[in-house]
């Protein structure tokens, strides 16, 4: 009948309206979902980035802490040469002082 075939028309029309609805809501959901990807995306490069630098850091520390312990041995060779000049020097003077 007329009356039958209008409530389905109907319900069909309401179905289709919720089945919009939720077409937009999952798109919304996508964007979102795009949009943290992103946001996730960059942060993993700028974590990137500092992990590079943190690396580069410690290895100009771990230079810099082998060039100073270069430096410490030349400082004692020069230091032990220094005290057997010194010794000598106390030497020489001691024998014109006699």
């Amino acid at each position: 009948s007329m009356e039958q075939g209008t409530v389905m028309v109907s319900q069909g029309v309401h179905k289709a309206e919720r089945a919009g609805n939720s077409m937009v809501e999952i798109k919304q959901g996508t964007v979102q979902v795009v949009t943290m990807a992103g946001e996730i995306t960059h942060a993993l490069k700028e974590q990137k980035s500092a992990v590079n630098s943190v690396v580069g850091e410690v290895d100009t520390i771990s230079r810099m802490a082998h060039e100073n312990a270069e430096f410490v041995a030349d400082l004692t060779r020069t230091s032990s040469k220094l005290n057997e000049l010194a010794d000598s020097l106390s030497s020489t003077i001691s024998y014109f002082k006699t």
